[in-house]
């Protein structure tokens, strides 16, 4: 696996989420102020989109629900 661009890094603003698609594969792209993190954009535990119930406090990324 290599590394990928999918945006630039003021487009997902600190403490924010947002999707993308990656070769046609959905992802998440999490700003916790010190870096980014790619997730799957679905919570597994109540399968609900993370960029609507997701946030991020500190360097953890939690759903709402």
């Amino acid at each position: 696996m290599s590394w990928r661009r999918i945006c630039a890094a003021d487009s997902v603003a600190e403490k924010t989420l947002k999707k993308f698609e990656v070769d046609g594969i959905p992802v998440v792209i999490a700003n916790y102020g010190e870096g980014f993190r790619a997730f799957p954009p679905i919570c597994p535990h109540m399968e609900e989109p993370l960029e609507e119930s997701g946030f991020i406090e500190g360097k953890v990324l939690t759903c709402s629900k």
